[in-house]
């Protein structure tokens, strides 16, 4: 998970800068602007589903998933929200 949401991490972070700087350069038109929109979107797809796993971990086992969710999670949706 923690693997994941690193990747997630990276990927949205390149979106962004790739965006600021064309947007800077006036390198980007609106279509260009909407494909990377999807991709982000696709990007917090991944992000969500980490996060519905998590929860469901901690439904189901309880106490014994704090740890796991706690070092692999906290620190991304800490960061997010």
């Amino acid at each position: 998970m923690k693997q994941t949401l690193d990747i997630v991490s990276g990927l949205k972070a390149a979106h962004k800068t790739f965006l600021q700087q064309t947007k800077a350069n006036y390198d980007i038109d609106e279509e260009d602007v909407d494909k990377i929109k999807e991709e982000m979107a696709q990007i917090g797809k991944v992000a969500s589903q980490v996060m519905e796993l998590s929860g469901q971990l901690v439904e189901k086992f309880k106490d014994a998933a704090l740890p796991i969710v706690d070092e692999n999670c906290k620190m991304y949706w800490a960061t997010q929200l």
